[in-house]
């Protein structure tokens, strides 16, 4: 009996057959662990309060008649349906639009002429064709939510969020997508079932017949740098969810295209992994420790069996613990670190800045003291993203000592300001923004372990001191941002952060910081993070729906900021204090002003 047979035995013997056809269908990819999604009342509610119900659908009409501007749809239907069934079912949703201005073009089965509405592909009456995945069905609002896109800017391309129809035709399973997010197209085609496109970008193009066809049009889509518009509502409802293997070769082909010899993986969890040969440059690594022993020894450890060229400046913020000072020196005295002496009140930007200092390495990384590494290919994977031109900022996927998620990058709003989406989650979960384990853009990702080019650093001149403890990474992703420069969080450098036993954790913030970060990101707030969704909580780090009656986010931060400027004055606000004890404060001082509002 082979290995594999002989643990699928043992598992059988000891757990009996429902966890061994578990271990099967795991293996296969057919089974993949969710968070709690979204109960099918939730979901039910959800649209009652966000999508039209008929008279806004019949407002929609009137609305139409005064557009200044009126596109015209060309609509597909990707797989060329050719059986009557196909044809009535893809005519009998546009029939439904509140938007009239389209045609449905359907190709011709072989030795038949053309049907329905449409003309052939060299001459269609509009100048925007809509590309709809074969057995998707498309909102009846979805033309009209297209054009009043294209009414609102210069864009070339516009898709939508999407949810999922079960066997009984049922909506379930609500994908809410970022706006344009390049590297989630390296594990998912995001852009189906729903793009409409200009004609004029795809008349050289053939139309795609299938899911794979689909994707390699939506990566050179991207690729092409084209104007590509997200509309943040569920416009269509798949028959089922893309493969990701249909997009292998469509990922390799566009990974090279643009100069990065790349082979993509397929893992056993069915998802894509682009490899590409890791580059032969030394790695700089800062890492700040005050009376640390008992976490910069592992973590140390770890980057021993870390692949790659590894310089390590471990900068020691007054360290007085007789265990820290020894380890320090027998470090030192090894050749496997520089120590740096940076005594003094604590300032994680002033630390970092001034490791890199003792550093001359083209790529840089920053790593807290409590960061592990669990496979020594970690760094690799970071520095391939580092050295991409495009890319800013590579951070990858932090799980907890219980292997709970950590980070998986940072967003805007959550808990008012900034926080981690899937904190608490499976590192195998997915929900409402598809699995934990794609490839994502984030505006930010997180200073315990960040890796970029040398010359990113220098160009942003190095992190604002004007941080004392927190929101510094956070403040240098969005510079970065700011600069065109792309942020990737890649799953596949996987480290374990021992969260909070540096600093007692995200609890203890300096008010400070906190209020210079609400200056500084104040507009970004007001805007919306383009890679969260507007339609998620901002009161969950798991992700789930947002609903009416959610409290304002914007209104909160302000209150708080209110309450830190009292309780916090002078040099008191640069001390660590524990200002998530307020939150129950903070709403009872907004209670008490609707109350007073109410009144009135």
């Amino acid at each position: 009996m082979s290995g594999p047979g002989r643990r699928l035995w043992r598992i059988f013997r000891r757990e009996g057959a429902a966890a061994a056809l578990r271990r099967v269908r795991t293996r296969a990819g057919l089974l993949v662990r969710r968070e709690p999604a979204p109960h099918r009342r939730d979901y039910l509610a959800w649209i009652a309060e966000n999508e039209p119900d008929l008279p806004g659908l019949a407002a929609q009409r009137e609305v139409v008649g005064a557009m200044a501007h009126r596109p015209f749809f060309t609509v597909f239907v990707c797989g060329s349906p050719s059986g009557p069934r196909d044809r009535e079912a893809a005519l009998a949703g546009l029939e439904a639009q509140t938007y009239p201005d389209w045609e449905l073009y359907t190709p011709p089965a072989p030795g038949e002429p053309g049907r329905g509405r449409g003309r052939t592909p060299g001459f269609p009456r509009g100048d925007w064709w809509v590309l709809l995945s074969r057995g998707a069905r498309l909102a009846p609002d979805a033309l009209f939510e297209a054009a009043r896109r294209v009414g609102a800017g210069e864009v070339d391309a516009v898709y939508a969020d999407n949810d999922v129809l079960d066997r009984k035709g049922r909506r379930n399973d609500p994908f809410l997508k970022p706006d344009f997010s390049p590297e989630l197209l390296l594990s998912v085609d995001y852009l189906a079932p729903f793009l409409a496109v200009r004609s004029s970008w795809l008349e050289d193009k053939a139309l795609p017949e299938t899911e794979a066809e689909h994707w390699a049009l939506s990566c050179r889509l991207a690729e092409s740098r084209r104007a590509i518009a997200h509309v943040p509502k569920i416009l269509s409802h798949a028959a089922r969810a893309c493969d990701a293997a249909a997009g292998r070769r469509a990922v390799e082909a566009s990974l090279r295209r643009q100069g990065v010899p790349a082979t993509v993986e397929i893992t056993p969890d069915r998802r894509l992994h682009a490899v590409w040969p890791a580059p032969d440059v030394e790695v700089g690594v800062v890492i700040p420790t005050r009376d640390g022993e008992p976490r910069l020894r592992p973590c140390l450890a770890s980057l021993a069996r870390t692949r790659g060229r590894l310089s390590i400046v471990v900068v020691d913020n007054g360290s007085a613990d007789p265990a820290t000072l020894r380890f320090l020196d027998e470090e030192r005295r090894a050749g496997r670190v520089t120590v740096l002496r940076r005594p003094g009140p604590f300032n994680w930007s002033a630390l970092n800045n001034a490791g890199v200092g003792a550093l001359r390495t083209p790529v840089l990384a920053f790593l807290n003291d409590d960061i592990e590494a669990t496979d020594g290919g970690w760094l690799e994977e970071l520095v391939r993203w580092a050295l991409r031109p495009e890319i800013g900022v590579a951070g990858g996927l932090l799980r907890r000592a219980d292997g709970s998620v950590q980070h998986a990058g940072v967003a805007f709003g959550i808990g008012g300001l900034a926080a981690h989406p899937f904190e608490g989650a499976r590192e195998d979960g997915t929900g409402l923004l598809g699995p934990v384990g794609w490839y994502r853009n984030w505006l930010a990702v997180t200073g315990a372990c960040q890796v970029m080019r040398r010359e990113v650093w220098e160009k942003l001149g190095g992190f604002d001191e004007e941080f004392g403890a927190l929101f510094s990474d956070v403040d240098f992703c969005v510079r970065a941002w700011r600069l065109g420069l792309r942020n990737v969080c890649t799953p596949y450098a996987r480290l374990v952060h021992h969260h909070g036993t540096t600093r007692g954790g995200d609890r203890l913030m300096p008010p400070h910081d906190f209020l210079v970060a609400l200056d500084r990101f104040g507009p970004l707030l007001a805007q919306g993070d383009p890679f969260f969704n507007p339609n998620v909580s901002r009161w969950s780090a798991l992700p789930t729906l947002r609903r009416l009656g959610d409290a304002d986010a914007g209104r909160w931060l302000e209150v708080l900021a209110e309450l830190l400027r009292e309780r916090y004055p002078g040099e008191a606000a640069r001390r660590p204090q524990l200002v998530a004890a307020l939150g129950r404060e903070v709403d009872t001082r907004l209670r008490a002003a609707d109350a007073r509002r109410r009144g009135r």
